[in-house]
């Protein structure tokens, strides 16, 4: 009983660290592009991404390779609003073992709608 009620409280407390209160999640994020209709964690779902490694300060800034710039939390996801990501749109998600990720859309511009599809980038927390 008392595993379940600790497991249930680190996915809460871990859902906190995005929640729309003006803080960013910090971490650092490996990118991949799905490569299956859906997303579900098995072997050979994913693929390289050009998006590569995003590490968030968890203070409004990101890094990407050399790059780095500015993040804002609006309208329920992350915006990058400047930099070489500047315009992307992110959705902060766990994975079904709590894992936390960033959805973006395969068009990269719009917020992404619904469970990861073909085509759209999974970065996973490292």
């Amino acid at each position: 009983m008392f595993a379940v009620t600790w497991a249930a409280a680190v996915i809460a407390v871990s859902a906190v660290s995005f929640e729309a209160d003006g803080t960013t999640p910090a971490g650092t994020f490996s990118c991949n592009l799905l490569a299956a209709e859906k997303y579900d964690g098995g072997d050979g779902e994913l693929t390289g991404s050009i998006l590569g490694d995003i590490t968030l300060d968890g203070k409004g800034g990101y890094t990407q390779g050399a790059s780095s710039g500015t993040v804002a939390w609006a309208d329920n996801a992350l915006h990058f609003t400047s930099g070489a990501m500047s315009g992307t749109v992110a959705a902060v998600r766990q994975d079904g073992q709590g894992h936390r990720y960033l959805h973006i859309d395969s068009t990269v511009m719009n917020p992404p709608e619904g469970d990861p599809k073909f085509g759209d980038h999974l970065c996973m927390e490292k």
